[in-house]
């Protein structure tokens, strides 16, 4: 078995025990490990490449405030106003701090400082407690920024989420931007997941690429509509990605309405696979970055 091989069946368990590795060093090593090839973290040219660059040496104040899901809301009703924030019921410091007898029948759960942490309560009859209670703990322990080095989640300080449920969602839009500018729209057509995807330009122009993980068509389905807030997402998240290198704004789409759900720096942690190979490189030449 070789070395390699080995590592890669024990990823998972890497970042606890190399937070004491430079930041640099660590992301040429588990990017070797997750893409199959070496980082040109020094000349970057390809989306992961830059990812990692911007890992490093992008590192504005202001992006922990947007990486953090509590105090994003402030950043988003500064820049863009109240009406796109989904209500909070709560904001805890332990899981157990929490009244459930107090909550209304359906809500959202999640953590502010990570990412896959949420949970979905529509009906608190059904509301498995204690698989949620280790799920949230599991992540309120769990130090985010060890294992992809994201400058936005650095020193966020724990904390567990309530937020109003959103009835009628019909689309989950992640907007990627590229200095300021939107130039991919990711539909999502699995709600709070990442299992098939679509992608489009601003125009509404589907893209013939896919995350090499996913099956993009696996239920027959090859096109969305164009939502009639569109325009109003992308001058949305322009506002918000104003002056950034890269950031993915997210929106969920209801009832004639979009909701901010979260800004994402390094998606998949800037280790993504793209199918075909290319566009890795095609996303890469959209980001201009900038002079040290």
């Amino acid at each position: 078995m070789s070395l390699m091989f080995t590592l890669q069946g024990k990823m998972n368990f890497l970042p606890r025990y190399m937070k004491w590795i430079p930041d640099r060093i660590y992301l040429k090593l588990i990017y070797r490990l997750r893409m199959g090839k070496k980082c040109n973290i020094d000349n970057p040219v390809t989306f992961n490449e830059k990812i990692q660059w911007l890992k490093i040496h992008d590192r504005k104040a202001i992006y922990k405030k947007m990486g953090d899901k509590i105090e994003a809301r402030e950043y988003v009703t500064e820049k863009v106003g109240v009406k796109y924030i989904n209500p909070v019921i709560g904001i805890y410091d332990f899981f157990d701090d929490i009244d459930f007898n107090e909550l209304p029948n359906k809500f959202v759960i999640k953590c502010n400082h990570d990412s896959g942490s949420c949970i979905i309560c529509e009906d608190k009859a059904s509301f498995d407690y204690e698989k949620s209670r280790a799920k949230i703990n599991k992540a309120m322990k769990t130090e985010f920024y060890y294992n992809s080095r994201t400058w936005s989640y650095k020193d966020i300080i724990p904390k567990v989420i309530i937020e109003e449920y959103l009835e009628n969602i019909n689309g989950d839009y992640r907007l990627w931007t590229f200095n300021g500018k939107v130039k991919l729209i990711a539909v999502v057509l699995d709600l709070y997941t990442t299992t098939r995807v679509l992608w489009h330009t601003p125009d509404w122009e589907l893209l013939p690429f896919r995350y090499k993980r996913l099956l993009i068509n696996e239920s027959g389905i090859d096109k969305v509509e164009r939502p009639d807030e569109l325009y109003e997402m992308i001058e949305v998240a322009e506002k918000l990605a104003k002056d950034i290198p890269f950031v993915r704004v997210d929106f969920l789409r209801t009832d004639g309405r979009i909701v901010f759900s979260e800004l994402t720096f390094s998606p998949e942690s800037g280790f993504t696979k793209f199918a075909p190979d290319e566009y890795d490189k095609i996303l890469g030449d959209m980001i201009e970055l900038p002079t040290l």
